[in-house]
């Protein structure tokens, strides 16, 4: 993984977890572009696209420098470009960033360190729910409201009765007459 792989870092890892692009980070366009969205919460980023007039957290474009970090971090274009740099990725399997085994030990009886959920839908969860839910139901009502229309409109113009004009040409010596 990435050292500022967004992704690569959501979970506890296991097994062996090598890290890599950690040589010349500093310099590196992934951190011109995640240290701008690294501290904003994940539904604010997975949603960016859906909420582009918002400006969270200080930054301008959260979706362009989320999808560029992403990019530079996550994108096996990227990894196939650090993985050819034996400087990155040596001979023996080992990258720049090192190598080790996760700890996967099991989570404690009581959950100390409170890594388990707790069954209660916390802020970021709600504003994810809100942000899918909302235009699919807005959407839904949409559909039957034009739906409705449309048929009230064919309705009204199938039902009317056909009224025919009859004009009659009246003589001008009568309307004489008769005045």
């Amino acid at each position: 993984r990435h050292a500022l792989d967004i992704y690569a870092h959501m979970d506890y890892p296991n097994g062996r977890v090598c890290t890599f692009g950690t040589r010349n980070i500093a310099d590196s366009k992934a951190v011109k572009y995640c240290e701008s969205v690294i501290g904003i919460p994940g539904p604010i980023l997975t949603t960016a696209p859906l909420h582009k007039h918002l400006h969270i957290m200080g930054s301008e474009d959260v979706e362009g420098q989320f999808n560029n970090c992403k990019y530079f971090t996550h994108s096996l274009w990227t990894m196939h470009k650090y993985f050819q740099d034996p400087d990155v990725l040596s001979e023996n399997g080992e990258t720049d960033g090192g190598c080790s085994f996760a700890d996967s030990t099991p989570i404690p009886q009581g959950d100390p360190h409170g890594q388990c959920p707790k069954g209660k839908v916390s802020r970021d969860e709600k504003i994810l729910i809100g942000v899918i839910v909302g235009p699919i139901v807005g959407g839904f009502a949409f559909l039957v409201l034009l739906g409705l229309t449309g048929y009230c409109i064919h309705k009204r113009k199938t039902s009317k009765p056909k009224v025919k004009v009859i004009l009659v040409k009246a003589s001008p010596c009568k309307v004489a007459a008769m005045g």
